[in-house]
């Protein structure tokens, strides 16, 4: 059976639509994201990170300092595709663990992170090469 014309001029209206979004820095689709925050004791952000690059995954941090001791943190940004959050997240966990020492006389549980995921609604990576 014979394709009609209106047939073959959709399919090509729609290959050429998709080889143009091909070309772009968005993806075709829109992929779920999440941004993943995770504010972290410095002395654990080098170790998160590394583990977190050596999985392939796009870190940016952030230093900061606060809570009780004041002492550093860090905030590390990841953004990832949805079904990567898990993995992400227990890392982090394996990673920053909490603790206790004692600060004038008391036991302090500190370390740890407080993590934030996030519903990413659009991510454009802007990067300068030519498209």
């Amino acid at each position: 059976m014979a394709r009609s014309s209106a047939g073959r001029s959709v399919r090509r209206v729609f290959e050429a639509a998709f080889a143009i979004t091909l070309r772009s820095k968005e993806p075709p689709w829109p992929l779920p994201m999440k941004m993943i925050l995770a504010i972290v004791q410095e002395r654990d952000s080098a170790r998160l990170i590394e583990a977190l690059v050596g999985r392939q995954f796009h870190v940016t941090k952030l230093a900061g300092m606060g809570g009780f001791l004041r002492k550093g943190n860090a905030t590390v940004l990841i953004g990832v595709e949805e079904h990567q959050a898990d993995d992400v997240l227990r890392l982090i966990e394996d990673m920053c663990q909490q603790g206790e020492r004692v600060v004038r006389e008391r036991t302090v549980r500190g370390g740890g992170a407080t993590v934030f995921v996030l519903n990413v609604s659009r991510m454009v990576r802007v990067d300068g090469a030519p498209t």
